[in-house]
């Protein structure tokens, strides 16, 4: 489960000594993480809506402040960077892959499949789906 303001992902155990408990998969994320989807090999894609803001982290300790800016207009307040990330994540929680549009050609990533044929990238705001084909991915096929 992703907690985005808090920028981490919990676990919820379904079986075994854990069993119904919720504990930290990953934390101290590098921007908002929203979606998670799995592998056939039981990696995780975890894409993030947007980067951390430093005036997001700092207005966290304080909720009165938060609820103030949040009634002001758009445009007053402070607005997320256009950035595509997606990463993959082991069954324990190491970055295995890191894939980012800097210049922002594919912005605000909500999460990745990954199929045979490629990786399909979701986005809050893009008219389409983005999509890398298998043979130009930056990181090893399992096929």
């Amino acid at each position: 489960m992703n907690e985005t303001g808090k920028y981490r992902v919990l676990r919820y155990w379904l079986k075994g000594v854990n069993k119904g408990r919720v504990t930290v998969f990953m934390d101290n994320l590098p921007g908002f993480p929203d979606n998670i989807s799995t592998t056939k090999e039981g990696d995780y894609w975890l894409g993030f809506a947007a980067p951390r803001n430093s005036m997001i982290d700092e207005l966290s300790a304080s909720p009165f402040l938060r609820k103030a800016i949040m009634r002001l207009p758009a445009a007053l307040r402070p607005s997320a960077e256009a950035l595509g990330h997606v990463i993959k994540v082991s069954s324990t929680g190491e970055v295995l892959q890191s894939l980012q549009s800097a210049e922002g050609g594919y912005a605000f990533t909500t999460g990745a499949l990954q199929t045979a044929d490629g990786l399909y990238i979701s986005s809050l705001t893009e008219p389409s789906i983005g999509f890398i084909p298998s043979a130009e991915m930056p990181f090893e096929d399992s096929e």
